[in-house]
C-alpha cells in the first residue's frame, strides 16, 4: 500500500520542479540560543524546536512521506521506509532532513558508505544539522576512525558548546587513530 501511494505521489509530482526548503528565519536565533544555552534542559528544548523546524517542509506531500517513512521505520520495515525516502529525495532534493533520516536508516541497516553520502549531502544541504554530525561521529567512531568521529563531534560542538555529555564523548575520542579519509 505505502509503495503505491509513493508510486502514485511521483507521477503526480514528476513533472514539477524540485521542491527547495525555504530557509527559515528562526533558525539563526534559535542556533545562537543554543549555543548559548547552559543547562542539558534548555539546549534539550532548543534542540526539539530546530527539529521541529526542519521537520516541516513546507509541503503536505513531502511531510506525508516522511511520517509514512518513520512509521515504517518504527515498524521494522526499512526496505518501504527507505523506498519512502528515496522518493522524498528525489522530490525534494533541497531538504536536509530528508537526506539526514534516508541515511539514519542506511545506517542502521549496517550501510555505512551510504549513509555517510546521504548524512554529508544533508550537511551540504544543512551545515548546522547536528542530527547528521552526530549520526556522522556514530557511525566513524563504529568503523574505528576516531578521529574522523572527533572532527564530526568538534563541528557538533561548536555547535552546542554547553552539552556535557558531548563534551565527554569528544574528549573520549580526542587521542584517537589516524583518520580513515575525509571524514564529513
Amino acid at each position: 500500500m505505502i509503495r503505491v501511494f509513493a508510486f502514485v505521489i511521483s507521477l503526480v509530482f514528476s513533472a514539477s520542479p524540485a521542491w527547495s526548503a525555504p530557509d527559515d528565519p528562526r533558525l539563526d536565533r534559535l542556533f545562537l540560543q543554543l549555543r548559548e544555552a547552559r543547562t542539558e534542559a534548555e539546549i534539550a528544548t532548543l534542540m526539539s524546536q530546530i527539529g521541529g523546524i526542519w521537520l516541516s517542509s513546507g509541503s503536505d506531500t513531502i511531510d506525508l512521506l516522511m511520517q509514512r517513512a518513520q512509521e515504517a521505520s518504527e515498524k521494522g520495515a526499512p526496505d518501504v521506509a527507505l523506498d519512502l525516502l528515496d522518493r522524498t529525495v528525489q522530490l525534494a532534493p533541497r531538504y536536509a532532513e530528508a537526506w539526514r533520516r534516508r541515511g539514519a536508516v542506511q545506517a542502521a541497516e549496517g550501510n555505512g558508505e551510504e549513509a555517510l553520502g546521504d548524512l554529508r549531502e544533508a550537511l551540504q544541504i544543512e551545515p548546522r544539522h547536528f542530527g547528521a554530525l552526530n549520526e556522522i561521529a556514530r557511525i566513524l567512531e563504529e568503523a574505528g576512525d576516531t578521529q574522523g568521529a572527533a572532527e564530526a563531534l568538534r563541528r557538533l560542538n561548536e555547535l552546542i558548546p554547553n552539552a556535557e555529555g558531548l563534551r565527554q564523548r569528544l574528549q573520549k575520542l580526542e587521542g584517537g587513530r589516524k583518520p580513515q579519509g575525509d571524514p564529513i
